[in-house]
């Protein structure tokens, strides 16, 4: 081999090993975020108690439950191909701690752990209202440098862990999944997430719009971490894990420094994904043990004044009502019993009002749901490996009306 053969091997080599360690190539050389990423990337686990665990009942009575009138073939075996076939892997339906149907696509079962993606968040935020609890956290009031010296921005100061919370810091950050060079592709596959949030700036002013961003959730597990000098995924196993008695052990992925990826990437059973939501629907009591407080859990599922259209609060999602204007007797029953907010018209008249349905839902990117009615006292999973059929809130709210 020639010299000059040789240093061009040489660069070669450099050149690869550079291109395999910087997070762009990453993103090129993982794809986007699919189904397989709990198992591609390193993780910590989650252990339960496997001397106690919870079981949601189970029935052989396929008449329990019916699918969704709307759909042309409505029976239950139909439903089974609809829910095996396409992109969802795991479907469950449970009333009353009953499982009334349970259904996975080919090659997933009860036992396997599926990635949750920004599920995840909603297990964030019960863990901030627990901290909250036990005094690790003194108010949700409170500038987020208080508890993250590190961060540098003066900007930040102003930034409160209720905004980041709601979703309403508007920090410096794109949320382009398919941009490998925005930062949240840097969270993803980086390899230093505490590095990174050192960097973070904020953008605008925090409080006048939300804006999904998934650094919110990684500076309140750092919150966590520096409040309660806990790795976030021990108090996670701590207070909600073994005390809900999960019937598996989960997973959280890290980076590459062993910082756990909170904005995503718990993994679990369908079935115990389940479980979050029966604590949800029960305002954080588990069978007579107070978990969560009350009225953390109230002040997530249900609102008291108008805030981001009634989509979002505390790191989970909800469904709204919305009547047309005209209905002025509806209309003014609502304005008597709850929050509402007017939908305008491009001349800026009232077209229509909005106004919370009750029902909640933790949701992650390839479609991954936690759907909860405590008014029905219904918990329905879905878990994929891509969105597939878009129209998931509209089958959850049919379901949870008619079974």
């Amino acid at each position: 081999m020639s010299v000059k053969n040789y240093f061009i091997f040489i660069l070669s080599i450099g050149l690869i090993v550079s291109l395999f360690s910087c997070f762009p190539a990453r993103v090129f050389r993982y794809g986007v975020a699919d189904i397989k990423d709990g198992e591609k990337f390193d993780a910590i686990t989650i252990n339960n108690d496997s001397t106690q665990q919870f079981h949601f009942f189970e029935t052989t009575n396929t008449n329990r439950f019916h699918p969704p009138s709307y759909l042309k073939n409505n029976s239950v075996e139909a439903f089974d191909k609809f829910t095996s076939k396409g992109k969802t892997v795991a479907f469950l339906v449970i009333k009353n701690d009953t499982i009334i149907y349970e259904n996975y696509s080919k090659k997933y079962h009860k036992n396997r752990l599926i990635p949750s993606f920004s599920v995840s968040k909603s297990f964030v935020s019960a863990l901030i209202g627990i901290a909250l609890e036990e005094g690790y956290i003194n108010n949700i009031d409170e500038p987020i440098t208080n508890y993250l010296p590190e961060l540098k921005d003066e900007q930040l100061k102003e930034i409160t862990i209720r905004n980041v919370l709601d979703m309403r810091a508007d920090f410096k950050f794109g949320e382009n999944y398919f941009n490998p060079f925005s930062e949240v592709a840097k969270y993803y596959y980086g390899r230093d997430l505490k590095k990174f949030i050192t960097k973070l700036k904020a953008k605008g002013s925090p409080g006048n719009e939300f804006k999904y961003q998934s650094v919110n959730t990684q500076v309140l597990a750092f919150i966590l971490e520096n409040a309660t000098q806990k790795a976030i995924h021990q108090y996670l196993e701590e207070k909600l894990w073994k005390p809900m008695h999960m019937e598996a052990a989960g997973s959280w992925n890290v980076d590459d420094k062993g910082n756990i990826k909170a904005f995503c990437c718990v993994n679990a059973i369908a079935r115990d994904f389940a479980k979050l939501g029966k604590l949800y629907n029960q305002h954080g009591n588990w069978e007579g043990q107070q978990l969560i407080p009350k009225n953390w859990v109230d002040s997530t599922l249900y609102f008291n004044k108008e805030l981001n259209d009634f989509v979002y609060s505390n790191h989970w999602w909800h469904t709204v009502n919305e009547l047309p204007y005209s209905d002025s007797a509806l209309v003014h029953i609502m304005k008597n019993k709850q929050p509402y907010k007017f939908k305008t018209n491009h001349k800026g008249n009232p077209k229509a009002i909005i106004f919370p349905s009750g029902d909640s839902f933790a949701r992650g990117v390839l479609g991954q749901h936690i759907y909860i009615n405590p008014e029905k006292n219904i918990i329905i999973v879905r878990m994929g490996k891509g969105f597939g059929f878009t129209k998931w809130r509209k089958m959850f709210r049919t379901i949870a009306r008619e079974n």
